[in-house]
């Protein structure tokens, strides 16, 4: 777990949000949702915070649906990935000032 300071608050980052923010960056901010799964066969588990947590909002993460797109990068993901039913999506301003602010105070430690 890393304590950073984001807006005013001390925010409590857990490393599987990290891999989540990681995983969305390197997806650009759009990715399945079988990426954030962990583990194998019946043991699996997910990174993913819970939908209607406030950590989803907090990370700058929302889901969407196919068929339910809100916007073009959405539409153009769903007819790349025609068998993918959810999508993970991660708002880049959002993602780049937590991830930023986490490299701030690792520099701050060290």
């Amino acid at each position: 777990m890393k304590t950073i300071t984001f807006k005013g608050k001390k925010t409590k980052l857990y490393a599987d949000d990290i891999e989540c923010l990681r995983v969305l960056k390197s997806n650009d901010f759009i990715a399945k949702q079988s990426l954030f799964e962990k583990g194998s066969g019946r043991n699996k588990n997910t990174r993913l915070p819970r939908v209607n947590s406030g950590t989803a909002k907090l990370l700058g993460i929302s889901f969407a649906t196919k068929g339910f797109e809100k916007n073009a990068k959405e539409k153009a993901f769903f007819k790349q990935n025609p068998r993918c039913t959810y999508a993970v999506v991660g708002n880049p301003r959002r993602i780049n000032a937590l991830l930023a602010a986490m490299v701030d105070a690792h520099k701050e430690i060290a």
